[in-house]
């Protein structure tokens, strides 16, 4: 027979029944009776129970019979495991399994002890770099062997992204043939330093260019370089290093060789640069079209009235704002004669005397 949730048994006979078959040859109703002797069974919920039968007739004659009553304790103790949880690995890769952190199982019950050993095992699953789930099984075993299992599951989460030094912001210039310089691009742009995981190793950080030219001048053109480490467990950490293409190179031209103008009639001069000149060989290395030199006039007197020394800068701007001037001398001389009408011609005498006569 079997103990029940209380750790009670029922040992009457209606539970181990009365003996069958009971005849005398005399006596048609002799008396059945019967006593029990008790031995420990091999825990403290089982026991072992002797029933001792005996049926006596009305002379005294009896007969005994032995039946053996074997009470079991199979009922499982039961108790609640800790709650499912998530952990988070630390700056070290370290997360705090232990159960003064996770918790530990609780409510011990059984029906007839409570005296068996709490006790636990990992099933590990690992996943990626420091990320990896377990699941604890607890188990509580009574003094009679019944065993109870219960599962609490615990997932270990990575979720820290790798670190490192994004490489010095670059300046590249353009060349006279409105070429950048690819090889100090690669060569001076650098790579990251510093790569770091709390986790993983032997991380390689990528990098992917992208080339705005709307932000720059003319052949100019900035590129930036997003660069990005990502851990065994997919935590990613980017940062952008700037390289700027720039074009610093201002345009040429030849100036005109001095000139010299004249004062007309009227004291005016022209000075226009079909006159004096324009510049020309006219270059840039970027820029098109390429862009036309201007002039301001700064003029200062010159030896004598009416005469001027015209200092012209030429000035050339590429799209970049890049600029070169030149200066060009112009003279304006004044080489015509005054003019002028004489009084008319006028007759003197002299008298006897030779004195002028008025």
């Amino acid at each position: 027979v079997y103990r029940d949730a209380s750790c009670n048994v029922d040992t009457t006979t209606i539970s181990t029944l009365l003996p069958t078959g009971v005849n005398d040859n005399c006596d048609s109703s002799p008396i059945v009776s019967y006593s029990d002797s008790f031995t420990s069974g091999s825990c403290s919920g089982n026991l072992n129970v002797q029933r001792t039968w005996t049926v006596t007739d009305v002379c005294g004659n009896d007969a005994s019979a032995i039946q053996l009553i074997y009470i079991r304790d199979t009922i499982r103790p039961a108790f609640v495991a800790p709650a499912d949880t998530v952990l988070y690995m630390d700056v070290s890769c370290n997360a705090d399994t232990l159960t003064s952190s996770i918790g530990t199982a609780s409510g011990l019950t059984d029906n007839c002890t409570v005296s068996g050993a709490m006790s636990y095992v990992d099933v590990v699953s690992n996943q990626c770099g420091g990320t990896y789930s377990f699941a604890r099984v607890w188990s509580l075993t009574d003094d009679c062997g019944n065993t109870a299992v219960d599962t609490q599951y615990v997932q270990v989460l990575d979720t820290t992204a790798p670190t490192f030094t994004v490489p010095f912001d670059l300046i590249v210039y353009i060349d006279s043939g409105c070429s950048a310089d690819t090889a100090a691009i690669v060569s001076q742009a650098g790579t990251v330093l510093d790569e770091a995981d709390n986790c993983s190793t032997g991380l390689n950080a990528v990098y992917a260019n992208s080339i705005d030219a709307t932000t720059s001048c003319g052949s100019g053109y900035v590129i930036t370089r997003t660069w990005t480490l990502t851990d065994d467990c997919g935590n990613s950490f980017s940062n952008d290093q700037i390289i700027t293409v720039l074009d610093t190179i201002a345009p040429t031209c030849i100036v005109p060789v001095a000139a010299t103008v004249y004062l007309d009639s009227s004291c005016t001069y022209d000075a226009d640069s079909s006159i004096t000149g324009a510049p020309t060989g006219i270059l840039d290395n970027c820029s098109d079209p390429i862009p036309s030199p201007t002039f301001t006039d700064s003029l200062s007197p010159g030896s004598c009235e009416g005469e001027i020394t015209i200092t012209r800068t030429w000035t050339q701007e590429d799209a970049c704002g890049n600029t070169r001037s030149a200066t060009q001398t112009i003279t304006v001389l004044d080489t015509i004669d005054p003019s002028f009408t004489p009084p008319a011609d006028v007759n003197y005498y002299i008298n006897s005397n030779c004195d002028p006569i008025t």
